[in-house]
């Protein structure tokens, strides 16, 4: 598990800098704990936006015309888990599988 997370932080770190030597890029998180790390992550590199507001539950939340701009204006999204966000975003996460990380 330890292992799996310092590869992922690396591959982040990695695609990160790539891209923000080509281009300022954006990223895009489902939940307020992914944006804190991928902003950590990305430190002074590129931009995260994160889609569900602090006063909404997972669960309840459907997503809005803004949201789904965000997510295919976005360079990369990342996810906790297929099952997780699918539920939301079941109908457009097919269209962007080269974008998302888990």
């Amino acid at each position: 598990m330890l292992k799996n997370k310092k590869i992922f932080r690396i591959l982040i770190t990695s695609i990160l800098y790539f891209i923000s030597i080509s281009a300022n890029a954006s990223i895009v998180t489902t939940i307020k704990p992914l944006g804190f790390i991928a902003s950590a992550i990305a430190d002074k590199i590129t931009s995260v936006e994160v889609i569900i507001p602090n006063s909404y539950i997972m669960n309840n939340y459907s997503l809005r015309p803004l949201d789904i701009l965000k997510i295919k204006q976005a360079d990369f999204i990342v996810l906790t888990d297929n099952k997780v966000e699918s539920s939301f975003l079941k109908k457009i996460i097919h269209k962007f599988k080269k974008k998302i990380l888990y």
